[in-house]
Order: structure tokens, then sequence, then C-alpha cells
């Protein structure tokens, strides 16, 4: 029983020494995650995941200099490559967006009420991102019920896909 204990915690510590980066806010120290790993040629080879970390061993092989972390919520930072790979926690300091001027007008002259932005959507699958999407969309509501259904356009949006964690998972849940 003791030897079975011992070796529960011998596992357990060995998957806590498993090398990964902290991903957190700069003030607040709260976790960040989906913040994207680019390269210094723009290769996105990694994100954080939903706890704020990123896992080394899940990140795409690469040949870089520099390492840029990316997130809609917060600055740019880039940091030399050797760094990012020593580092235990990175901090990110939050960015402030300026919103265009928002006018009320009469209900009365207009149908549809409309509301453009940014959207984001991540994948992830056994700890290693899998799809990173977002991009810009309008919808249009309508002021008065009787004017229809809300509709949305699609503007522009991006794509990016994790072939290894894709195969991973078809190889365990087999293909749909």
């Amino acid at each position: 029983m003791r030897i079975a204990v011992l070796l529960f915690i011998l596992l357990s510590c060995l998957n806590t020494l498993q090398a990964q980066i902290q991903v957190v806010d700069s003030l607040s120290n709260t976790r960040i995650a989906g913040a994207n790993v680019y390269t210094d040629s723009g290769l996105l080879i990694g994100s954080s995941d939903l706890n704020g970390e990123i896992h080394l061993d899940s990140l795409q092989a690469a040949n870089a200099s520099t390492i840029t972390l990316n997130h809609i919520s917060y600055q740019n930072l880039d940091l030399p490559y050797a760094d990012f790979l020593k580092a235990k926690v990175i901090r990110m300091q939050a960015r402030s967006v300026a919103l265009e001027e928002v006018t009320v007008m009469d209900s009365e002259k207009y149908d549809y009420v409309v509301l453009k932005g940014y959207f984001r959507n991540y994948e992830t699958f056994n700890n290693r991102s899998r799809y990173l999407y977002d991009g810009i969309v309008s919808y249009y509501i309508p002021i008065n019920k009787n004017k229809g259904k809300s509709k949305m356009e699609l503007h522009q949006y991006r794509l990016f896909s994790n072939a290894e964690a894709n195969q991973e998972l078809k190889d365990t849940q087999g293909s749909r």
C-alpha cells in the first residue's frame, strides 16, 4: 500500500514538472486563455489553454529568434525565443481600445440596429490547440418585431489549424 501511495505522489510530481509557461495579466495576475504564440515570420505555433498555460511540448517546431504573444485584450509582447523557453510566467499588459461615437436616433426612421464587432473561437483537444478562428461580423437587429428576423453578415475571417492535434483527435475518436 505504501509503495502505491509513494508511486502516486511521484507520478503527480512528475506531471507538475512538465514544461509549461503561465500567461497572466500584469495587474491582476489572472490567467489569460487564448494568447497566441507567433514566430518572427508570423507562423502561429501555439496558444495558451483555458488555464492560461502554454505547454512547450505542444508547440509546433519553429526556427525563430523572436516570439510574439498576441491577445485581443492585451498589448503584443515580443520576447527572444531563448527567454520565452526559460520563462515560467509571462505577464501581459491590458490594451485599451477607444470606441467610436454612438448616436441615438429616432427609431421610426430606421428598420435595424447594426452591431459590428470582432469574434474569436478557440478549440482544444488534450490541452493542445486544434483550431483558432476569428473575424469581423455585423448583426442587423430589427427595431420593430414586424420588420423581420435578425441577420448576420460575415465580413472577413481567418482560420488557423493544428494538423497534429487534429490527427490525434481522429486517431483517438475516429473520423466523423
